[in-house]
């Protein structure tokens, strides 16, 4: 796996919140994502600075195991993750 952190322009947020999880509030690109535990974890994706009306990204994917899931994206109007689950920890990775 290739190295993915701040040295390589990247910048990362940690989210646990069921429901909206706004990334970033303007454009950029996503890299992808780490699934550090939780159980039964589920992710939507959306190009929206605040909600989940905006183009979707990644529809509702449910992540069989902890682990990073590159998702290389760019999205136009923000960033937000709509998690699901039992306690979801995950790690975005964006521009």
């Amino acid at each position: 796996m290739a190295y993915i952190g701040s040295n390589a322009g990247y910048t990362y947020k940690a989210i646990s919140n069921i429901g909206n999880n706004v990334v970033k509030a303007t454009d950029g690109v996503l890299a992808g994502f780490f699934v550090t535990s939780g159980t039964g974890v589920t992710l939507t994706i959306y190009d929206d600075p605040v909600g989940q009306t905006g183009a979707v990204i990644l529809a509702l994917f449910a992540a069989p195991a902890n682990g990073w899931y590159p998702i290389p994206a760019a999205f136009a109007t923000g960033c937000n993750i709509v998690l699901g689950g039992t306690t979801p920890k995950v790690t975005a990775l964006y521009q």
